[in-house]
């Protein structure tokens, strides 16, 4: 298994690599896919985040502001 942080830190050596076994690897690609998907993890997070707060928040509320609560995460 490749380390990703090692492909990152050293990315000329791995295509070098490439290049003399004959294969192909589009490494921009590869980085800037990885790049999407820390950035999804990192909303993931502060949504996960977001939703915890508020499921402690609604049970000390009052039941209209509940229905608006829920309402609200829900959109």
């Amino acid at each position: 298994m490749i380390d990703l942080k090692r492909v990152k830190a050293d990315i000329a050596w791995y295509k070098k690599n490439i290049t003399d076994r004959n294969l192909h690897i589009d490494f921009d690609a590869f980085l800037e896919l990885e790049q999407q998907k820390n950035t999804l993890a990192g909303k993931i997070d502060e949504l996960r985040n977001t939703k915890n707060l508020v499921s402690k928040e609604i049970p000390k509320l009052s039941p209209e502001e509940r229905t608006t609560k829920i309402a609200e995460m829900k959109t």
